[in-house]
């Protein structure tokens, strides 16, 4: 993550928000050729000297690894309203930054259910954040709340729609968007600059919204 201009987004509480490598060794022994006066042996031959060349030792682990990572992309309807899911984490605390971020938006984001886990920002507000986020690679679902300061709790919001992914922005359209007691609230479009992080079989998406430095994991 580098540090650089500031990003100011317009719409805080309604915004929605690998590799396998195996390399195989050609080697195996050589010797001298036996002269043609060398006598033929009458011995049984020894056991030949071991030898690499059948291929990495550890390349059905690799993938065996590998495929413990992958994740089928989630079940979209998780029963709330706009088909949120409930929150998967606590509030996340944000650190307070003294800088604006900047993200290098490299990398396909992998379908899964995210929650915010961590993050900074750069003001005052907001205190905290909690978010659940679903992408199954081309729609999602969201549940969203964010405070102003300890003990200011803010409004609950549910959104659902598409998105898409295009040179480091991924841009949310919301086609259902509800408060907590299923109100309609303004859904719209929301463009965010993202970088995605793996960690062994940990992904991390990370967003700036509306001056805060999100971190998503996945579960």
């Amino acid at each position: 993550m580098k540090r650089a201009l500031p990003v100011v987004l317009l719409a805080l509480a309604s915004a929605p928000v690998v590799f396998v490598y195996a390399c195989s060794n050609d080697g195996g022994s050589s010797g001298a050729a036996p002269s043609a006066s060398a006598p033929a042996p009458t011995s049984t031959p020894t056991t030949p000297e071991s030898r690499d060349d059948a291929g990495p030792a550890d390349a059905t682990a690799t993938d065996a690894a590998d495929g413990a990572c992958a994740f089928d992309a989630p079940e979209l309807d998780g029963g709330g309203l706009c088909g949120a899911r409930p929150f998967g984490s606590p509030a996340a605390i944000l650190s307070l930054a003294d800088a604006a971020f900047e993200v290098d938006g490299v990398g396909a984001i992998p379908p899964g259910i995210y929650d915010v886990t961590s993050g900074d920002r750069t003001t005052s507000l907001p205190y905290n954040w909690r978010e659940t986020l679903v992408l199954d690679g081309t729609s999602y679902t969201q549940i969203r709340r964010f405070d102003t300061s300890m003990g200011n709790e803010g409004p609950t919001n549910s959104r659902s729609g598409t998105y898409s992914v295009d040179n480091g922005e991924i841009t949310f359209v919301a086609g259902c968007a509800k408060n907590a007691d299923g109100g309609d609230i303004t859904a719209g479009t929301n463009t965010f600059r993202y970088e995605i992080e793996t960690k062994g079989c940990t992904v991390e998406l990370r967003m700036i919204v509306a001056g805060t430095l999100l971190t998503f994991t996945r579960r």
